[in-house]
């Protein structure tokens, strides 16, 4: 079976990769938003897996305890201290709230509406203490600008996730902010994996058997694809199941009927007809050419079309599956394509580095020869100044 991908920038993949193998695993998701939509902790939950799912925003707590019963759903924030905090909402674009002030400034000068409520404020220790079994699988933390405050509540040496994906850049931007909290997490034997452009990875140093799993992006040997196309594709064949198995409807053509100017012989549904016998005709007495041309002609007949059917809701909504599913294949092409540039770049790049590296041996062994003539140049002078016959004929060079 495929693996359907639910994160925005395909974590969930990679975090299957390094632990796919682990059976009822158990995760921790700061940040978390949605039991769904860009969450990276829905296909494990589907697997069999659990966790904690820490959201504050209110807004989100049921829709989480009716998608994830299994799941701890806590409707806090996360820092440093225990209390309250002010959280930062941003209506008009989902995943932006922010208890992080600067953040919640930066939207602002956007244009971007803020709404603000007071949350409850938890360390991560303390929601470990309470909730969480020995061992953790993965940690993920995404809390739009306040990382730093969600590190610094978090015990390290009591609580060892095997891998720690942090968001680490400024949020909306390509920026890195890493910097601002890397110093909370290497100290604590965490060492860095990867870096997918969003997000770092880290593995604890006792589990560093899981580092190679997170060295390189998603691909195509992950066998994965996105839960958007999945459900294009199943609704597709939902469609065709339904029109196969309902009857086939045929509209009537539409007929068009002949005209009083039409002979039976020249109309327009004309069919051969049986000539009968001869009959003797008698042609009508001579009317006057006058009386022809005061004679009026027949109105024309208009043949009117019945008013247009609308399309029915399923033939409807499969052409919109079908749009969605064409759209998707593209972005997909887009991808592969772009991965297929990026393959060749690297290619490139290892062979100039290794053209680089060749001129770079040829420039050395050019150096050490030029230096052994040298070095032959200088031996040679100073036998010939250290000579016999150098010495005699001294005079003579004067």
């Amino acid at each position: 079976m495929a693996l359907i991908s639910y994160a925005q920038n395909a974590e969930d993949v990679l975090l299957w990769r390094a632990l796919g193998q682990v059976e009822h695993g158990f995760y921790i998701d700061v940040g978390a938003n949605d039991p769904e939509e860009d969450s990276v902790t829905k296909w494990f939950y589907d697997a069999g897996w659990r966790g904690i799912n820490i959201e504050p925003m209110p807004s989100y707590q049921a829709a989480f305890a009716y998608a994830r019963p299994r799941d701890i759903n806590l409707a806090v924030a996360c820092g440093a201290a225990e209390g309250s905090i002010t959280l930062f909402d941003t209506p008009a674009v989902n995943g932006w709230a922010s208890t992080d002030a600067g953040t919640a400034a930066s939207h602002r000068a956007g244009g971007v509406a803020i709404v603000e409520q007071q949350v409850p404020l938890r360390t991560l220790a303390g929601i470990c203490a309470e909730h969480a079994p020995e061992h953790i699988h993965f940690l993920k933390i995404d809390v739009e600008g306040f990382e730093a405050e969600v590190l610094r509540g978090m015990d390290f040496q009591r609580w060892r996730p095997w891998v720690l994906v942090i968001e680490a850049t400024i949020p909306n931007s390509r920026t890195t902010n890493h910097e601002q909290w890397e110093g909370l997490v290497t100290p604590h034997d965490y060492r860095y994996a990867y870096f997918d452009g969003l997000n770092r990875y880290y593995v604890a140093a006792e589990r560093s058997h899981l580092l190679a799993a997170l060295t390189v992006q998603p691909n195509i040997f992950d066998a994965y694809i996105h839960h958007h196309l999945d459900k294009a594709w199943r609704r597709v064949d939902t469609l065709a199941q339904d029109k196969a198995a309902s009857p086939a409807t045929d509209t009537p053509a539409l007929q068009p009927q002949p005209g009083p100017q039409d002979t039976p012989a020249m109309g327009p549904m004309a069919t051969p007809a049986v000539t009968p016998a001869a009959t003797p005709v008698t042609a009508p007495p001579a009317t006057p050419v006058a009386a022809h041309a005061a004679k009026p002609m027949p109105a024309p007949v208009t043949v009117t079309a019945p008013p247009a059917t609308p399309m029915p809701a399923p033939a409807r909504e499969r052409s919109e599956a079908e749009l969605l599913l064409a759209e998707t294949r593209a972005q997909l092409a887009r991808a592969h394509e772009q991965i297929r540039a990026v393959r060749y770049s690297l290619r490139d790049a290892d062979r100039l580095r290794a053209l680089a590296q060749q001129d770079a041996g040829s420039a050395a062994h050019r150096q050490r020869q030029a230096e052994a003539v040298a070095q032959q140049r200088a031996a040679r002078i100073h036998a010939l100044e250290t000579s016999w016959s150098w010495r005699v004929t001294a005079p003579l060079r004067l």
